[in-house]
């Protein structure tokens, strides 16, 4: 009897081994895929949560209409709120840096220009997931703002251009 009952607590500590090695592996595989979409700088960042950072306020915000599209050097930027302000941006993109912490925490950062102005990307993703923020500030006064949302892969089937 004790064989039996002793058996069974072998097998189920094996299957709580096998299922948390299984979930391991699956996060490092999001990492993995998150980490290659970065360096290949070709990634779609979209936004649930729009931080205006003028305003102080935070606005809930539809994705397909809140983006960030970063292809290679080029970034589209459309910022809009429930209110019908916004704007879409096409910027050239400059001055990158990516680091990982120690931790797994993956940073990235850029300059987005255009004609007109130049705004800083800094964007910060947790370990192991695809949930990030993005801070887009400018040197001048207003427009500075913060995505919370995911980075996805690119695509653009699944985004509205509004502008």
């Amino acid at each position: 009897m004790w064989k039996k009952v002793l058996l069974f607590i072998v097998c189920l500590l094996g299957l709580g081994t096998m299922r948390l090695h299984a979930q391991q592996n699956k996060e490092n595989e999001v990492c993995n895929e998150t980490i290659a979409l970065i360096n290949a700088r070709q990634f779609l960042i979209k936004a649930n949560t729009l931080y205006s950072q003028d305003e102080k306020r935070f606005y809930t915000v539809n994705p397909q209409c809140n983006f960030l599209l970063m292809d290679c050097e080029r970034a589209k930027l459309q910022v809009t709120n429930n209110e019908h302000i916004g704007f879409y941006e096409e910027h050239k993109v400059s001055d990158v840096k990516i680091n990982v912490s120690k931790k797994g925490d993956i940073q990235f950062t850029a300059l987005l220009k255009d004609n007109r102005k130049a705004i800083r990307l800094k964007i910060k993703l947790k370990k192991e997931t695809n949930s990030c923020e993005a801070v887009f500030s400018s040197a001048k006064r207003s427009g500075n703002y913060t995505f919370i949302g995911e980075l996805c892969p690119l695509d653009i089937s699944n985004i509205v251009k509004l502008y």
